[in-house]
């Protein structure tokens, strides 16, 4: 009788980094799989029984939206408790790390969900793409700063003869004080 070869061992595979859960997990305390559920328990309390499609609910306002504005603000300015954050930049990015998270899975899902009629699921899917690619202007295309923020100069900070402002080393300034100050107690 033959002897049998022992299966060639698989290499392990490395985890699939996450950018996006890890940087809500260190800027929220959670990640996808909790916002995820968060939003889907939020519109939940904000929606009614449709009185013209049965089985169908609708939603009775922005409530659910002023929930997770609120829920992100306290968890955000608690975890970066950092004044050299802007507390509305930090807020606004992760509301729209969330938010982004959540239309386009819920989308995608809806999209490929076969109880749902095939033109249907075709034009979510399309609306996603576009969405998308929307998104990638937004987090690439720099042409339009100039306009939008028209007083200030332009630099390279990572040019070996960037200019180093003082804009905010007042802020490095009372944090060493206070940091002496607290280790002195």
């Amino acid at each position: 009788m033959a002897k049998k070869k022992a299966p060639k061992k698989q290499p392990q595979q490395k985890p699939l980094e996450r950018y996006l859960d890890d940087a809500l997990v260190k800027q929220t305390g959670d990640g996808v799989v909790f916002w995820m559920n968060w939003i889907g328990h939020a519109i939940a309390r904000h929606c009614v029984e449709s009185e013209r499609f049965p089985g169908r609910h609708e939603m009775t306002g922005p409530g659910w939206l002023e929930e997770l504005v609120k829920e992100v603000w306290d968890r955000s300015v608690k975890i970066l408790d950092d004044p050299r954050y802007d507390e509305n930049i930090v807020c606004s990015r992760l509301l729209s790390l969330i938010l982004t998270m959540w239309s386009c899975r819920i989308i995608h899902a809806k999209s490929w969900d076969p109880r749902r009629p095939v033109e249907d699921r075709k034009r979510m899917a399309m609306t996603l793409l576009a969405n998308q690619r929307a998104l990638m202007d937004c987090l690439f295309d720099y042409t339009e700063d100039y306009v939008l923020f028209p007083d200030q100069p332009w630099e390279n900070p990572f040019s070996p003869n960037a200019t180093d402002g003082d804009w905010g080393k007042d802020i490095e300034r009372v944090l060493d004080q206070e940091k002496k100050a607290e280790e002195e107690k």
